[in-house]
């Protein structure tokens, strides 16, 4: 009869437990956002074929919705990423030098009505010699506009390999 009451006791502790919830969290609602695109899609990098005359690599950065005015969003690299990447994605990239990139600026503006710009990344072409690249790209702030940027625990990182590498390497291309 001992057992019968402990099993019962322990049975409606666990049931009480498990139907036991908190209904006071709070959440709040964000009016709006801004991220970057490729991060958002739950990617964690593009891979990019290194062309005779170098890559462009366009970097999208997106509102939730659309404002009615002008916000100006400031990325920056962010070379801790690139750790993180490597270990996630079992990878050996190295950090891109800055004399193989431009960056045509360090701000892109979206424009109010609009939900996306584009900061256009130029690679020139050198010669990777066999190893992979990366430049994590991230939000750094929010310079002009009331806007909050999300934090993915991921970044964008960019891969470089020569045309012969490409389709052998298993990454997807974009």
């Amino acid at each position: 009869m001992k057992r019968v009451f402990i099993l019962f006791s322990a049975v409606a502790l666990m049931l009480g437990t498990l139907f036991t919830s908190c209904d006071d969290a709070e959440y709040p609602i964000k009016d709006n956002s801004v991220y970057i695109a490729q991060a958002a899609l739950g990617s964690t990098g593009m891979t990019v074929a290194m062309e005779t005359a170098g890559a462009n690599i366009n970097i999208v950065v997106r509102l939730a919705k659309p404002t009615d005015h002008d916000v100006e969003v400031e990325l920056t690299l962010a070379p801790g990423a690139l750790e993180e990447y490597n270990t996630a994605n079992d990878a050996a990239c190295l950090l891109l030098p800055s004399e193989h990139y431009q960056m045509e600026s360090k701000t892109v503006i979206i424009p109010a009505g609009d939900v996306s710009a584009t900061l256009l990344v130029r690679v020139n072409n050198f010669d990777v010699q066999g190893k992979r690249y990366a430049l994590p790209v991230v939000i750094n702030k929010v310079v002009r506009g009331n806007v909050e940027k999300i934090e993915y625990p991921i970044h964008v990182c960019i891969s470089y390999c020569q045309t012969a590498d490409y389709f052998s390497a298993g990454d997807e291309g974009y």
